[in-house]
């Protein structure tokens, strides 16, 4: 299969792109982190809740 042409204008773009969302994760990764471990930790306790809520249902 031949390759596509590449277009360099398009090419710059999503260069640019891509360096952009890198800086803007670098900056916000302290924060993305902060957001992800209250996010797994709000699971966990609602599923450890409605563990505990089950079990005490089915013990009556």
């Amino acid at each position: 299969m031949p390759e596509p042409p590449v277009n360099p204008t398009l090419q710059r773009a999503y260069l640019g792109i891509a360096v952009v969302v890198l800086l803007v994760a670098v900056t916000l990764a302290p924060t993305a982190l902060t957001i992800v471990v209250l996010t797994g930790g709000f699971l966990a306790l609602s599923c450890l809740c409605l563990a505990v809520t089950r079990r005490f249902r089915r013990d009556g």
